[in-house]
């Protein structure tokens, strides 16, 4: 488990709302392949629809497709906007 702030403007000026989110760790970002599919290592078991977000709870993709063997499994996600500021190493959450 990991937890993040995440800070937001409020209805009000001036007004901050924080939110505090609570992240499971299920990976790694790999890559992005040719086909500008985002590609993960994963060390959770997850299903295909699943969300996955970075450290700061911004939606990086959804989960098309897992990948090899169920022991250590892959998952290719279709992103969520064309610019994912992820690099390799950087660790993936599921939203909840």
């Amino acid at each position: 488990m990991f937890a993040a702030r995440s800070r937001k403007q409020g209805k009000f000026k001036g007004e901050h709302l924080t939110f505090l989110l609570i992240l499971q760790d299920v990976g790694e970002f790999l890559h992005t392949a040719k086909s500008g599919r985002l590609i993960f290592r994963l060390s959770a078991q997850l299903g295909a629809g699943s969300i996955l977000v970075d450290s700061k709870g911004r939606r990086l993709g959804r989960v098309v497709e897992l990948i090899g063997p169920s022991s250590h499994p892959y998952a290719s996600a279709a992103p969520a906007s064309t610019r994912v500021n992820s690099k390799k190493g950087d660790r993936v959450f599921l939203d909840k």
